[in-house]
Order: structure tokens, then C-alpha cells, then sequence
């Protein structure tokens, strides 16, 4: 490198060419894109989901990136159009009667990991082809998942397995290669955002007023509450004043009652000491004469003086000895 006789440069050093675009071998990719989870790069379990572009995912790995945008160091970039579960699709796959636990390494099918050769999962329902790559599959917005050979065999506007209508519009292809494909789905995935945004933005809005109508109604009521408080104090000060008048027009009237009652006593009293001062007698008047004739003659000898001579009649007054002796 320092040129200075000592040593012999290379052509590669002293030009400058274009770097090479490394090509990912072809099977890797398919394996990469067919047998393990795009998000958490592990082996496809079920159930496992789509999304709009067509990626496979283990629903567990999506719902913990969900809830955790840094548990995985590329999720940012691989699931940045992923914000809620509602963006992905369960898929309802039929399962390979070639493939177990046991025999998932087998030289059935061409596609190989080093010196091992895997067995798809899953199959296709209606022509049976497995689901490794070399075939093309789609899902329909279902779930269902068939080969795009048995859906142009087969055409229908109805799913083929659970009988649910669909668009051919709706249809989604799993792991295209196509760029055409590709961007078509990229454009749906972008008008699918923009609607998503707008309606997020609408029940907003929606939630706003809301929240202001039930602010003007709690508002109306307690205008309302306030209107009734002072409409039942008005009335209570007018029924308080009209309980007052009542009132002062019994207590007048019962004043009235009581001086008639308490005048027509005193005239009554009036009359009965009138009448007693008319039929009590003078004392004065009377004389000696009128009261002893008044008296029984018994009495009267038990008060006769000592000047009467008629002593016989004072019986009660004498002794035995006396009134014999006489």
C-alpha cells in the first residue's frame, strides 16, 4: 500500500469499482418466509396471523410487541403499519397429514436447511399442495387459506370452507415475490391507513362532542335545579305571607269573638248582680217583732229574759226541782 518500492500494489486497491449487491440465496428466503414468524424470526406455531402485506406472524409475538415496541430489535421496521391487533388476520389453515413432530425432517419436500429437508405444515384444503413456497397462496378476509390454483379452478364469490362472501378485491396474496404485486398491496395498506387515521380522527371528534353535549345538559339541569329552588321560595314566602294574613284574619276575628264573648259576659254579670242587689232584702229593715215570729217557740224560751213572769214555757231552761216545785 505505500508504494514506495517495497511492496507491489493490487489492482483492487488502486481502483475504485462498484460494490456488488449481495444476492440471499433463494431457498433461505423461501424457508425464512414460509416456516418462521417474520417479527420474532422463530418457527411458525398456530395460530399465526397476517397482515395487509401478506407476512406471516406468530400471534404471540405480535400481541407482545404490541405491548412492548422494543421487545424485538427490528419490530419498528418489519411492524411499523401494526398498531392493534384489529390490523392482522387469524388465519384458519388446514393441516399437513404428511408433517409431525417427528418426521417434520424428511426428503418428501425439496426445501432444505443444510443437509435437512422440511415438511410443510400446512396444505392447501381443495388441491392439496403444500404451503412452502413453491406454490402461491392467498387468504381471503375469512381467514381461509387456499392455493391461488384452486380459487381459479374453483371461482366463486362465497369462501369455499366457511361460505362467507368476499371480493376479488379482498383477496391477499402470502409472501409475494411480484413487485407489482407488492406495490398494489403496499397502495391498499396506505388508503387502508388513511381511512383508519380518519375514523380515529372522527371518534375523536365524535367523543369531543359528546362530552360537551353531556356538559350542556349537566349545565341545563342545574339551571334548571336553580330555576326550581327559586320558583319553591317564591312560593314558599308567598304561602308563609298568605299563612300570615290567614292568621292576622282569625286572630282579628277571634279578638272580635272573645270581646263579643267577654261583652256578653259582663252583661250577664251585669244582670245577675243587678238581680241579686234586687232581691236581697234590707236587714235594717227588718225589726225584733218579725224575727221572733219567725223563730219556733222552743227557741225562743231558750232566750227569754229574766223579767218574764210566764215561767212554764221556759221548760228547757229549768230544772226538774224547779219546774215541780212550781
Amino acid at each position: 500500500m505505500g508504494c514506495d518500492g517495497g511492496t507491489i500494489p493490487k489492482r483492487d486497491e488502486l481502483v475504485k469499482t462498484k460494490k456488488k449487491n449481495k444476492q440471499v440465496d433463494k431457498t433461505e428466503q423461501l424457508i425464512a418466509n414460509w416456516y418462521y414468524c417474520a417479527l420474532s424470526k422463530t418457527p411458525l406455531k398456530e395460530p399465526i396471523v397476517s397482515c395487509r402485506l401478506g407476512k406471516l406472524y406468530n400471534k404471540d409475538a405480535i400481541i407482545k410487541y404490541l405491548l412492548n415496541k422494543k421487545a424485538y430489535g427490528d419490530g419498528d421496521i418489519i411492524c411499523k403499519h401494526i398498531t392493534s391487533i384489529k390490523d392482522v388476520t387469524t388465519l384458519n389453515l388446514t393441516s399437513n397429514p404428511a408433517y409431525s413432530s417427528s418426521n417434520k425432517h424428511s426428503s418428501i419436500v425439496s426445501s432444505t436447511v443444510g443437509n435437512d429437508v422440511l415438511i410443510p405444515q400446512f396444505v392447501c384444503p381443495i388441491t392439496m399442495k403444500e404451503m412452502s413456497g413453491k406454490y402461491k397462496f392467498v387468504y381471503l378476509p375469512c381467514g381461509c387459506v387456499f392455493s391461488e390454483q384452486a380459487l381459479k379452478e374453483v371461482p366463486s364469490t362465497v369462501c369455499l370452507q366457511c361460505n362467507k362472501p368476499y371480493n376479488s378485491e379482498d383477496i391477499i396474496p402470502i409472501n409475494p415475490e411480484d413487485p407489482e404485486v407488492i406495490e398494489s398491496l403496499q397502495i391498499k395498506l396506505n388508503k387502508y391507513l388513511e381511512e383508519k387515521k380518519k375514523k380515529e380522527q372522527e371518534k375523536k371528534l365524535a367523543k369531543k362532542a359528546a362530552k360537551l353535549a353531556k356538559k350542556a345538559e349537566k349545565e341545563k339541569e342545574k339551571d334548571k335545579k336553580k330555576h326550581s329552588l327559586e320558583d319553591e321560595s317564591n312560593s314558599d314566602s308567598l304561602s308563609h305571607k298568605h299563612s300570615k294574613k290567614k292568621h292576622s284574619t282569625n286572630v282579628s276575628s277571634n279578638g272580635e269573638h272573645e270581646s263579643k264573648k267577654s261583652h256578653h259576659s259582663n252583661m250577664k254579670h251585669s244582670d245577675s248582680t243587678s238581680n241579686i242587689n234586687l232581691n236581697l232584702p234590707d236587714l235594717s229593715e227588718i225589726t225584733e217583732k218579725t224575727l221572733k215570729s219567725k223563730t219556733s217557740k222552743v227557741i225562743q224560751s231558750m232566750y227569754t229574759k229574766s223579767n218574764d213572769k210566764d215561767d212554764k214555757q221556759n221548760f228547757l231552761c229549768r230544772g226538774t226541782f224547779n219546774r215541780y216545785a212550781i
